[in-house]
């Protein structure tokens, strides 16, 4: 199982990470590495604010501190600079726990929302779209 496990992470076209409570990176997928333009083995390890600009890293510290504080799941949406283009994220972080039951470190997973700037103008949040679940 664990075979199939890492092989899914590996293929998954979401942004797959665990970050630790020292705020130093444990794991990323490979396409979240490939989406900010550094190979994997030069990430794990690595702090976590030293991958994004300061006014991206400091909201994400927040949001990550509160995941390890309280041990409630967290749902964001926002967007990581990538070269000239900033890709908006919907990102789910939630707890890791050791066998003590310990907030440890915080697993995120990121979706693509959308690219580019005519996209986020036209954009509205999912508490905004009607949504029509009977038909």
């Amino acid at each position: 199982m664990r075979n199939v496990t890492g092989r899914w992470l590996k293929a998954c076209h979401d942004f797959i990470f665990v970050i630790n409570r020292d705020d130093k990176v444990e794991y990323v997928n490979n396409y979240a590495a490939n989406a900010i333009h550094v190979p994997v083995d030069e990430i794990i390890g690595k702090p976590r604010s030293k991958l994004f600009p300061a006014e991206v890293s400091i909201g994400q510290y927040k949001a990550i501190q509160q995941v390890l504080d309280t041990g409630d799941p967290h749902y964001n949406e926002n967007y990581i600079p990538v070269g000239k283009q900033k890709i908006w994220l919907g990102t789910w972080l939630v707890p890791m726990r050791d066998k003590e039951g310990k907030n440890i470190s915080v697993m995120g997973v990121s979706r693509i929302l959308l690219t580019g700037s005519r996209q986020r103008k036209n954009y509205r949040p999912p508490s905004a779209r009607k949504r029509n679940w009977a038909n």
